[in-house]
């Protein structure tokens, strides 16, 4: 299960991947998953 010191870390990461990726120019692939409660039939 998810604790909130491990979501935080990893949204963290994922901050800074973007951030170092948009300052390298580096292309930021578009997401893939995406929940069934958002999908629309």
């Amino acid at each position: 299960m998810w604790s909130w010191p491990k979501l935080l870390a990893v949204t963290a990461s994922i901050e800074a991947w973007l951030e170092a990726a948009r300052a390298a120019g580096k292309p930021i692939p578009s997401p893939r998953y995406r929940p069934a409660i958002y999908q629309v039939a």
